[in-house]
Order: C-alpha cells, then sequence, then structure tokens
C-alpha cells in the first residue's frame, strides 16, 4: 500500500540588496581642567579616514516564513564599497557577519525590519569596527511572497522597551529614527509551497513499483 506523506513547508528564501553609508573616522583625546579641580578627558572624533557608501546582497533560506525576531543565518552574503572614498588611503576590508536581524515589528512600528550587519578591518589604522543598517518593509512582508522596496520616509510612533529584549525595540523613545539607511529591496519566495508530489508524480512513481514488483516475482522463481 502506497503511504502519501502530509503536505510540509518549504523552504523560503529571502533576498535582500541594500546600499548604506559607513563613516570611520580617526579620535584624539581632548581634556579639561576646570578651575580648581581635576582633569577630565574625552575621545573626540578627529579626522576622516573613509566615507564609503556600501552594497550588501545577502540570502536567508529557512523552512517556512519568518514570523518571529531573531538572528538568522545566511546562506550566502556579499558586500562591496559601492562609492566614496578614503581621504588618508587605501581602504578597510568590509566582511559580512555571519547572522542577519529580521524583525516583523521593527522599534514597536509594525513595519518589517532588517539590519544588515557588517564588519570592517583596517590594517593600516590598526583599527577595527562594525555596525548594522536598518532597513524598514512593508507590514507582512516576510509573511507574502513578493518584491518589497525599502521605505524612505519616516514612519510614525516612538519605540519602547518592551522588557523582553526583543531585536529592533529600543529602551529610550527616539522619534525620526525610522527612515531606512539607504535604497534596498526584499524579494521573498516559497510561502505557501507544498512539498508533497503533484498527482502526475504520484502516479508515476506507482506506475514505477508496479514494473518493480513482477519483476522481482521473476526472479525468485
Amino acid at each position: 500500500m502506497l503511504a502519501i506523506a502530509p503536505a510540509a513547508e518549504a523552504q523560503v528564501t529571502y533576498t535582500f540588496n541594500g546600499f548604506f553609508g559607513n563613516t570611520i573616522y580617526s579620535y584624539k583625546t581632548v581634556c579639561e581642567t576646570p578651575e580648581g579641580g581635576d582633569p577630565t578627558c574625552d575621545w573626540v572624533q578627529d579626522q576622516v579616514l573613509a566615507d564609503h557608501q556600501l552594497e550588501m546582497t545577502f540570502v536567508v533560506e529557512r523552512v517556512g516564513p519568518i514570523n518571529s525576531p531573531g538572528e538568522y543565518a545566511t546562506k550566502s552574503c556579499a558586500i562591496s564599497i559601492f562609492s566614496g572614498a578614503a581621504p588618508q588611503g587605501g581602504n578597510p576590508s568590509y566582511t559580512c557577519q555571519a547572522t542577519q536581524q529580521f524583525n516583523p515589528n521593527g522599534f514597536g512600528t509594525g513595519h518589517s525590519f532588517i539590519s544588515a550587519q557588517y564588519d570592517w578591518d583596517w590594517d593600516a589604522f590598526d583599527m577595527s569596527g562594525g555596525g548594522g543598517a536598518f532597513f524598514f518593509f512593508a507590514p507582512g512582508a516576510f509573511l507574502a511572497n513578493g518584491t518589497y522596496a525599502a521605505i524612505q520616509t519616516t514612519l510614525e510612533g516612538d519605540p519602547y522597551d518592551n522588557g523582553g529584549g526583543e531585536i529592533g525595540v529600543m529602551a529610550e523613545p527616539a522619534p525620526g529614527l525610522y527612515g531606512s539607511a539607504g535604497e534596498g529591496t526584499l524579494v521573498v519566495d516559497g510561502i505557501g509551497v507544498s512539498t508533497v508530489p503533484e498527482p502526475s508524480t504520484w502516479f508515476l512513481m506507482a506506475a514505477g513499483l508496479g514494473m518493480m514488483i513482477p519483476l522481482a516475482r521473476r526472479r525468485r522463481a
């Protein structure tokens, strides 16, 4: 008897492409000594070492859609310098982080949120760092197939800390933080696709089994 397996969720693919800026500064120590007091020192920005526009493309594949905030591993990721310069000469090396942040309710706005996370390293100045460029897409974008453009205008509402450490939720209100870092697109594919074979496929499989059984009997005879 041929058993038919129940439907299973298919692989859902999220393909992101976005542009965003990254500026690297040198720092210097500035100290002040108030009259009759002790000196206080702070690190302050000194020179612009690099001012780049970066392009990042990554793919996340998983079983079922993303419906909760978290860090999701990338199947592939590439980041490169799209434009800009390093006034002091040379360039840092940019790399993607192994995981990227997704939140279906970024900063409590109801909009789909991605933080494109990257690292940089600059041996010439013995410096390294990293960052995350924020991108907002339409509400529910992670749950439906389609191509979505990043939202460039400021979204309404104030972010707040819900006490749960949710990714994409600020501890303090920061109105006006919601514009995306730059142009971006998100392509979602595979939602609603069943992995159960089509009826024609089942027919061919059954026919193949029917052909195998007589052969097996003939060999035993």
